[in-house]
């Protein structure tokens, strides 16, 4: 939770974190939760539909779930 509020345009950068995940392994964030849990996300090979549904959801969440 709060992936959407960690970004200036979460909503685009969990699109592009889901699609290449690997491209953002660098970025200081990502980085810190592979150093800690050791593990990558691989591609989903997720279609733009899956993607945005994640996303809707996610937005759901933060509207919803009362943690900020």
């Amino acid at each position: 939770t709060g992936v959407l509020q960690r970004h200036e345009d979460g909503a685009k950068w969990v699109t592009s974190f889901i699609l290449d995940p690997s491209k953002h392994f660098e970025e200081p964030y990502v980085k810190s939760m592979i150093d800690y849990f050791n593990l990558r996300m691989p591609n989903q090979n997720m279609s733009d539909e899956e993607i945005k549904n994640i996303v809707e959801y996610l937005k759901w969440v933060e509207e919803n779930a009362n943690l900020f």
